[in-house]
């Protein structure tokens, strides 16, 4: 099944999106400003970067200036978590119960389209998922369930497993994120994509990460990955490759 998400089609073929990673508001939007020109589809606020991701109102006044200056692009909000190799730009990472906060307060401004919600972060602690995720749907947003693994790749029926429970949150959206010790890991994590691309509704986003699995960020058409992530400026995860040569590569796929 396809979302369309202002001018965009996530789940008819593979996206590319851009993160921006700058840590104050100036450098955000000059970021903005360089993917709105870059052959990329979607905006990732990467808001764990952010230096004042601790200040409500500073991430509020952020938020509605990224909408103004990304207009009718996609912008995916994601804070990332230090258990799931988020940067947390602070010297006081926030607990999950600001987590939770956060993410329903971003929801609640109206100008993000999609919010980046750590599903098995949550579970860990007990919290009902679906009740947060349906808060987002109030809003009018979408919810991405994401996992990410920077130490290894899970087994193929713990991948599954992921993916079930994602599901079974009522998100939108379904990412995982892994990192491959082998090649046989980057052909596990493609195969698990293709399963789940033919089993779920919901649009699926796969990554092998670092070099050996950079062909992972290539093969959404072939294994039904929707997005792929490109670097415009920094990357937020290893193996990123610059927006402009993905984009050419794809292409030719």
């Amino acid at each position: 099944m396809s979302i369309k998400v202002r001018n965009v089609t996530i789940g008819e073929k593979t996206l590319i999106c851009a993160p921006v990673i700058a840590k104050d508001e100036e450098g955000i939007l000059s970021d903005c400003r360089l993917i709105k020109k870059a052959p990329a589809d979607i905006i990732e606020w990467r808001a764990d970067y952010f230096k004042d991701c601790n200040n409500y109102k500073n991430v509020i006044k952020t938020a509605k200036n990224i909408r103004e200056v990304c207009g009718d692009t996609p912008v995916i909000f994601t804070y990332r978590m230090k258990d799931e190799g988020g940067e947390a730009g602070t010297d006081k990472p926030i607990t999950i119960e600001k987590y939770i906060n956060l993410i329903k307060l971003v929801s609640d401004i109206g100008c993000i389209d999609i919010i980046d919600v750590q599903v098995m972060s949550l579970l860990k602690e007990d919290i009902n998922v679906s009740e947060i995720i349906g808060a987002i749907h109030e809003t009018g947003a979408l919810a991405l369930a994401s996992n990410h693994h920077f130490d290894m790749t899970p087994s193929d029926s713990d991948m599954k497993e992921l993916f079930e429970l994602m599901h079974l949150s009522g998100a939108d959206i379904l990412k995982l994120a892994v990192m491959p010790k082998t090649s046989a890991d980057v052909i596990r994590l493609l195969a698990v994509t293709d399963y789940v691309s033919r089993v779920y509704d919901e649009p699926v986003i796969t990554m092998s990460m670092g070099k050996l699995g950079v062909i992972s960020r290539m093969a959404g058409s072939l294994t039904g990955s929707s997005v792929t992530f490109a670097s415009v400026k920094g990357e937020s995860a290893p193996g990123q490759i610059p927006v402009n040569k993905l984009a050419e590569i794809m292409e030719l796929l």
